[in-house]
């Protein structure tokens, strides 16, 4: 059987903006009619552009989180790695 879960979202805003409250935080949403730019509270940017009334559009989609994240080392690593750490670890220093 399924669970109920309880959502939160409030949203101020007009034809050219838009500012998202949720649980996790907030987000915004740029743009004119064809042209988008939005940021969610996840961290997820999307750009979208199309042609109005067609349902034709592109879509953008990346995640600043993750990006920023990209160029800082990871924890985990193979075995070899960790092997090769501990025998620097146990080497003594040269004197």
């Amino acid at each position: 059987m399924a669970k109920w879960r309880m959502f939160f979202r409030r949203t101020i805003g007009n034809r050219y903006s838009r500012l998202n409250f949720t649980k996790r935080g907030f987000g915004y949403s740029l743009g004119l009619p064809g042209l988008r730019h939005s940021r969610h509270s996840t961290g997820r940017v999307t750009d979208t552009a199309g042609i109005p009334g067609s349902g034709l559009y592109w879509r953008r989609t990346t995640n600043i989180r993750n990006e920023r994240s990209a160029g800082r080392r990871q924890p985990g690593g193979s075995v070899e790695e960790a092997l090769a750490l501990s025998d620097e670890i146990d080497r003594e220093p040269e004197v």
